[in-house]
């Protein structure tokens, strides 16, 4: 294994496309569809979107998702679709991940950092714990606008 390294991610083109679409299964297994190079574009086109990603060399093994956002109160990153690739876990590429994220944040001034998780994802939820993230007292609710059965 090469020296970690760990980037802001400007622009889409087939690398990772491929590499985003070969992670994505392990972030989710219910919803394993690749997406689209216009999908790609449209999310790192978004100023309020940020992907942080992990390379071995110029492979991808990992990345994130940060999500700037404000309400009336407080300003905030919202991390998102967290995935270390399988064969590089326990490496502390999601730690190196996270702490790219909280020096963002510290430079942007925002006042916190939100993640969800399942309760199921243990070594996830350990980390989160290992890294200063606490449950919070909200909690998060969800509605499916394309489930139509009744």
């Amino acid at each position: 294994m090469n020296q970690i390294h760990i980037t802001i991610v400007k622009d889409a083109d087939k690398n990772l496309l491929d590499s985003v679409n070969r992670l994505k299964p392990q972030l989710n297994q219910w919803k394993p569809e690749p997406i689209s190079m216009k999908w790609l574009e449209t999310i790192l086109k978004n100023p309020m979107i940020t992907m942080l990603a992990a390379k071995d060399s110029e492979k991808i093994i990992g990345m994130l998702l940060l999500i700037n956002w404000q309400n009336l109160y407080v300003k905030k990153f919202f991390i998102e679709d967290v995935v270390v690739d399988q064969q590089y876990r326990g490496q502390g590429i999601a730690t190196k991940l996270f702490n790219k994220a909280i020096e963002l944040a510290k430079q942007k001034g925002l006042d916190e950092i939100d993640l969800g998780t399942s309760t199921w994802r243990t070594e996830a939820n350990r980390l989160y714990q290992k890294l200063g993230f606490k449950t919070g007292k909200s909690k998060y609710y969800s509605l499916n606008l394309k489930d139509t059965s009744e």
